[in-house]
């Protein structure tokens, strides 16, 4: 027995009434049309220059947000990249640059992040360290 697609003619337009039962998704091959890289808090960058087109990064990538045509990846679909850091961990030529914030960052130059290196893939996605705080100055202090 066929099962019927409830999740046809649902969109981000869509009134909470037509919502399926539970928010189960009934169907497939409809995430094309919800747009969710705007819950990113991490964001990609590729560099076609250090890729070698291994397209490791391609099939871990959970949103397929990596688009490869005639055999080659492509720059990501940040429509629907999350920002997991997957891609840039499988990486193994540094050619992605992941970076805090939902904007694209520009990539890492080949001068100063050896390819492959944990760096390459990991020091990107780590926050900066905090400033030190100044001294406290001595004398001078009002009583």
């Amino acid at each position: 027995m066929e099962k019927k697609n409830l999740m046809q003619g649902i969109d981000e337009r869509s009134p909470w009434r037509d919502i399926t039962p539970g928010g189960f998704v009934y169907g497939s091959g409809n995430s094309e049309y919800f747009n969710t890289g705007d819950w990113r808090t991490r964001t990609p960058a590729w560099s076609a220059d250090k890729c070698r087109q291994c397209l490791l990064c391609f099939p871990v990538c959970p949103d397929s947000s990596i688009p490869v045509k005639d055999g080659k990846r492509g720059d990501f679909d940040f429509g629907h990249c999350k920002g997991c850091a997957i891609c840039a961990k499988v990486c193994p030529f540094g050619a992605i640059n992941v970076t805090e914030g939902t904007a694209p960052a520009a990539p890492a130059s080949a001068e100063t992040v050896a390819p492959g290196s944990v760096e390459a893939s990991n020091a990107a996605t780590l926050p900066a360290a905090p400033a030190p705080a100044p001294a406290p100055q001595k004398g001078g202090q009002a009583k």
